[in-house]
């Protein structure tokens, strides 16, 4: 997932349904809602690829990624850009070798996307790529992260820096370290707290507060996570924000900062399979407002044909924010007459002042 600054839209394409479904569909978030773009020319279905967003070109550049048929898995080396109406595909001199789960950020300073590690034919990668808009370039850095797939990785824009964190090793053990890229050479650092080693966690730049955000992964093999912790990168040490409202435990999730409207959006992920959309607004504010439903109409990949979709703004932008999911409410009504909310959920019922901003729980054990 990648963030279009031109037109003020996440971009997220493929992915699959955890079952025998891959797509290579195209949708967009507006802040709002999600729409599918109408593309006669697109990439082939995959799962993993990785998409950057080129701010000096004005495209979303995606590269590679995984295909399963018949139970065996193929990887792909292909390069396309979207540029916000059609996909188009590149054609390059070199190329990084066919692989999925690679990280991938676009350096603004330098005018390069940059790809790092990732997997092909059950081999892990320690390479470094950049792509100028136009040929790809191998890189031969002095100092290189091991080889490894399913790593988090954004680019802080205010330090000039790619950061990298966790992923999987070539002995299938999650990670957790932290390296930075500053344009030449690879750097690990050791700061004195930081994430419990995972795999497939998801990095996004907040370019508002200048942080780096991580969300959720897990270890690979489900004895211990997925977690949904959110960690905070200022370029020397992580933080956990303490956060009361927060997507449910998951990896393999989609992730990118809107910087016109300050939200770091999260899409999707497993195990089990989500399609359900949070924003996120930083910081750690202390006290913790309730959240607010409001009966507003949305529309979410894959689930157009839902009854309903509730999204949940909140009053303290500090939590994440719930959109497109009913999150245990079963009914919803708004009496306007009084100003207040009534949602059943399955333990009671919720009636909210909103214009207090205040709520009574009224629970009720036959309710469902």
């Amino acid at each position: 997932m990648a963030y279009d600054a031109a037109r003020g839209r996440v971009v997220l394409f493929g992915g699959g349904d955890g079952v025998n479904t891959i797509y290579g569909d195209t949708w967009e978030w507006d802040g709002s809602n999600w729409s599918q773009p109408h593309a006669d020319v697109k990439p082939p279905a995959r799962l993993n690829a990785s998409l950057t967003y080129d701010a000096a070109r004005g495209r979303t550049v995606l590269f590679g990624g995984a295909t399963v048929q018949a139970g065996v898995t193929g990887w792909l080396a292909d390069t396309w850009e979207w540029d916000g109406a059609t996909w188009s595909q590149r054609a390059s001199a070199t190329s990084p070798s066919a692989r999925s789960s690679a990280g991938m950020v676009y350096d603004s300073q330098r005018g390069r996307v940059v790809l790092f590690g990732g997997i092909g034919s059950g081999i892990r990668q320690n390479d470094t790529w950049e792509w100028d808009g136009t040929d790809w370039t191998q890189l031969a850095p002095a100092s290189s992260p091991p080889a490894r797939n399913g790593a988090g990785m954004a680019y802080d824009s205010a330090r000039g820096r790619a950061v990298l964190f966790g992923g999987y090793s070539s002995g299938d053990l999650p990670l957790g370290d932290t390296w930075e890229w500053d344009g030449n050479d690879w750097h690990q650092l050791t700061p004195a707290k930081s994430p419990t080693a995972r795999v497939r966690p998801v990095l996004a730049y907040d370019s508002a507060r200048g942080r780096v955000v991580l969300f959720g992964g897990g270890d690979g093999s489900g004895t211990t996570g997925p977690w949904s912790d959110t960690w905070e990168w200022d370029g020397t040490t992580w933080v956990k924000p303490r956060i009361d409202g927060k997507p449910y435990a998951r990896g393999l999730t989609a992730m990118a900062f809107d910087a016109a409207r300050g939200r770091t959006v999260l899409f999707g992920g497993c195990c089990p399979v989500f399609s359900d959309t949070w924003e996120y607004a930083g910081g750690d504010t202390g006290q913790r407002l309730p959240a607010i439903y409001l009966p507003l109409a949305a529309k979410s990949p894959k689930q157009a044909t839902e009854p309903r979709k509730w999204p949940m703004v909140t009053a303290d932008p500090a939590v994440w924010s719930h959109y497109i999911s009913t999150n245990g409410i079963t009914e919803i009504a708004l009496d306007e007459a009084r100003n207040e909310l009534w949602a059943a959920t399955w333990g009671g019922l919720l009636q909210w002042d909103l214009t207090t901003e205040t709520y009574t729980y009224l629970f009720s054990p036959g309710l469902t």
